[in-house]
């Protein structure tokens, strides 16, 4: 999974901010770290963010869009999971309904980390775009969509899911 991070993501903002730091433009790095600040207005979302919308409710979405495929390659997927089994087999990411309201809140943290780098590397993307550095820009939007976007789709597919197996009425 590391190899993951630092080949999809932080390998191509490395190479854009060595870029950025050498193009010769004046204030060209004050200007991309004031957009990639922004990304901090992610720590302050509102409860209602996480809520899950009509269209999540069914989980429909997510899985036609390989949520539950990336799943399997995540630190608690099917496969790590299967493997952990392997040597501890009573091993469950979800011990009990009264653990669900735990996944909960870990849904939501890991939700806004994956938010913030996203939003972090959003401008990057742009700016390498109006630079011209298609190349870059591509490297910096597939790895922002395996390692940030996709997490963030999982997040909210594993808590809707957890909300639809709680009897009616009963938030985790």
């Amino acid at each position: 999974m590391w190899v993951a991070i630092a080949a999809f993501w932080l390998c191509p903002t490395g190479l854009f901010l060595y870029a950025v730091w050498n193009d010769g433009r004046p204030f060209s790095m004050v200007k991309c770290a004031a957009g990639m600040s922004v990304a901090m207005l992610a720590l302050f979302l509102p409860a209602g963010y996480y809520r899950p919308r009509h269209f999540e409710l069914s989980g429909r979405l997510y899985e036609r869009l390989g949520v539950r495929w990336f799943k399997r390659w995540t630190p608690d997927g099917d496969y790590v999971v299967r493997h952990i089994r392997h040597f501890l087999p009573s091993y469950k990411v979800i011990p009990s309904r009264h653990s669900l309201g735990g996944l909960d809140v870990r849904t939501r943290r890991s939700e806004q980390g994956h938010l913030l780098w996203l939003l972090v590397t959003a401008p990057p993307i742009l700016y390498a775009l109006v630079c011209g550095w298609a190349v870059l820009a591509s490297w910096l939007f597939l790895g922002n969509l395996l390692i940030n976007v996709y997490p963030i789709m999982l997040q909210s597919y594993n808590r809707d899911r957890v909300q639809r197996s709680l009897p009616r009425g009963k938030p985790a």
